[in-house]
């Protein structure tokens, strides 16, 4: 069978740069939607009113959303693994993946002796056959390799091809899906189309590329590898990884304001009804000042003294009362 016609074809590779452009072009619009919906939500339940936009309460906000739909969908990946996880081959002959062919040949045969139906009245054909299928897989370098990166859907089209083919298809779909996006990344820059600038993400996606290489020696594990991937992850994991990875580096930038914390910019909003608020203050201050006092000194240099002193114990004043109120916070 043609390498070709497996489960990673091509429309999968297209439909998963489709979604990464989506996805690029559009996470700010689809986190407002959940933020909207948030916040009906609260003022349905507790009375809060929804805050102004572009407010510091509505930027945080927006940061929290991100960082929870990246956690919903992790968790999402990994109950899907869970869900369609089945026991491996190795686990069926009880076997380790370290284990020399030796040691499988003997399990097997231990094995086989219990449900071979030519030896026991009761015995059990297809459970014959699934475990001789599953012994010759494992006694087979090639499908063997196929088998621990592409899952059971390998064993039939992996018999017929060479190694170097197992492993051109184990890095196709990750150098198709990189290419893709790094084309489309530079065509849209070539006709000044609007560039993607959170595309920064190559470096980290390095990652998942760096992801794939590992995934070829942890099948074949040598020293210190052997160290790093002392047991054998299941197939499902490194799909599931690179499919978080790649939604968890554009969700980054939100994720970081939650995760460290910086200096607070302040609101735009508030500050300018605080300096409104100290103008008016001043204001009136130095009115009642001129009123009262300018013309009890024949020095008019006392007065403006006299002001001065009175704006800076507003000031004054006032910074402690506004350090109180970080102090609280905090």
């Amino acid at each position: 069978m043609n390498i070709d016609n497996q489960s990673f074809t091509n429309s999968s590779i297209v439909s998963d740069i489709i979604s990464w452009i989506i996805w690029c072009s559009f996470q700010e619009y689809f986190i407002l939607i959940f933020q909207k919906l948030f916040y009906q939500a609260r003022k349905h339940f507790t009375g809060i009113n929804e805050p102004l936009p572009h407010s510091t309460v509505f930027l945080k906000d927006k940061h929290k959303i991100s960082f929870f739909l990246t956690l919903f969908y992790f968790i999402y990946k990994i109950h899907g693994i869970y869900r369609n996880f089945s026991e491996n081959f190795y686990e069926i002959l009880k076997v380790s993946p370290y284990d020399s062919k030796r040691k499988l040949k003997s399990q097997f045969r231990k094995i086989v002796l219990k449900v071979h139906p030519d030896k026991i009245v009761s015995g059990n054909k297809t459970e014959f056959i699934e475990l001789q299928l599953i012994y010759h897989v494992l006694l087979n370098a090639r499908q063997r390799f196929a088998y621990e990166r592409f899952g059971p859907s390998s064993i039939e089209w992996s018999d017929g091809v060479s190694m170097f083919e197992t492993l051109f298809k184990s890095i196709k779909s990750s150098i198709h899906f990189y290419g893709g996006i790094i084309l489309i990344f530079l065509v849209s820059n070539l006709f000044k189309i609007k560039p993607y600038k959170k595309f920064w993400h190559f470096y980290g996606l390095g990652v998942c590329f760096t992801l794939e290489i590992l995934s070829l020696v942890r099948s074949n594990p040598t020293f210190p590898f052997n160290y790093l991937f002392p047991r054998k992850l299941p197939f499902e994991f490194l799909d599931a990884t690179h499919t978080f990875i790649r939604i968890f580096l554009l969700s980054w930038p939100n994720i970081e304001i939650i995760l460290f914390k910086r200096k607070e910019v302040p609101d735009i909003l508030t500050s300018s009804k605080k300096i409104n608020h100290l103008s008016t203050l001043l204001l009136n201050e130095s009115t009642d000042l001129l009123n009262m006092e300018y013309s009890c000194y024949a020095n008019k240099s006392i007065v403006k003294d006299r002001i001065k002193e009175k704006i800076k114990e507003v000031l004054f004043k006032e910074k402690m009362l506004y350090n109180e109120n970080v102090l609280k916070k905090s």
